[in-house]
């Protein structure tokens, strides 16, 4: 339990509104930030706890940062702003719970640790429920010393928490496990458009890939991208940009992305298609209207 820990939460989605309700139920004393400050009152108001009008404000009250926001420009706004934690961060430990590009978590631990605080990445796999539940698997990366400190927290908020090494292990690792599962989405959707533009029964193809090994694949996806749409857990903008977020950190280490580059495109057309703030498995629902309205075309003689 956190009774005497104070923690600020900066950056108040999904994930980190989340946070913020776990953290206050295992009673930590809390101080929540976001860039947009109503926010952050009406979530304060119904947890009973504090709030802070800059990111600031919200290190200088607590012991633990914990750093919830969206892309690599959102984290440099929440350190590098007239109010950014750099000016305050003196002797506390920041945890860095967003994906970003590798080369901007090694600058943000740098400004940090030049502003005598203590930066540790604390990526996170699971959404929403996970969270609440306390059922997230957490990464860590920094210097050990530092992690020892943080950990009844992120226990609080985990199923399991694994220590990878130093910084920028984490965030590498929460690409490339992103990536994978972002590149996996895409292909698949474009499995089930093929299959639906060539007129052949979809549920066909679901009882070839539980013969094989492929299995997994359809249990994961199937029932979010042909049968219903199942909430949102993750938002198909976020994975473009996590897509993006390792096409750019492996282009500046030499490496091509042939293949991820095309899952991102893909992404970034479901984006301009009207589908940001929908679930990115519904990359799928896109890509199967689109290859029923094919089939008619070609039905009808128009090709």
């Amino acid at each position: 339990m956190g009774d005497c820990v104070r923690v600020c939460v900066i950056g108040l989605g999904n994930m980190g509104s989340s946070l913020a309700q776990r953290l206050s139920s295992k009673g930590y004393q809390l101080v929540l930030y976001n860039r947009t400050s109503s926010k952050a009152v009406e979530l304060s108001k119904e947890l009973g706890v504090e709030y802070a009008e800059s990111p600031c404000k919200c290190a200088k009250k607590s012991d633990i940062l914990t750093i919830f926001v969206s892309d690599d420009e959102a984290l440099y706004d929440v350190l590098l702003q007239s109010s950014g934690i750099c000016g305050c961060v003196k002797d506390k430990t920041v945890l860095n719970m967003s994906t970003v590009t590798i080369s901007t978590t090694v600058r943000a631990k740098n400004l940090v640790e030049n502003a005598g605080g203590r930066y540790l990445e604390a990526p996170v796999f699971g959404s929403v429920s996970e969270v609440l539940e306390g059922k997230l698997l957490t990464l860590v990366a920094g210097d050990e010393q530092y992690v020892h400190s943080v950990m009844p927290v992120l226990r609080d908020i985990s199923k399991e928490v694994l220590y990878v090494g130093p910084v920028p292990n984490a965030m590498v690792l929460k690409l490339a496990v992103n990536q994978l599962n972002h590149f996996i989405a895409a292909g698949f959707a474009e499995t089930l458009a093929f299959v639906e533009l060539y007129g052949v029964e979809l549920e066909l193809l679901r009882k070839v890939l539980e013969r094989l090994w492929m299995k997994c694949i359809a249990e994961k996806f199937w029932r979010r991208m042909v049968e219903e749409t199942a909430g949102v857990r993750f938002r198909l903008e976020l994975a473009a940009k996590d897509l993006q977020c390792f096409v750019e950190s492996a282009r500046r280490m030499g490496l091509d992305t042939i293949a991820t580059s095309g899952a991102l495109q893909r992404f970034q057309e479901g984006v301009a298609s009207g589908y940001m703030g929908k679930d990115y498995t519904q990359i799928g629902k896109m890509l199967l209207d689109r290859g029923k309205r094919l089939r008619e075309l070609m039905s009808g003689g128009r090709f």
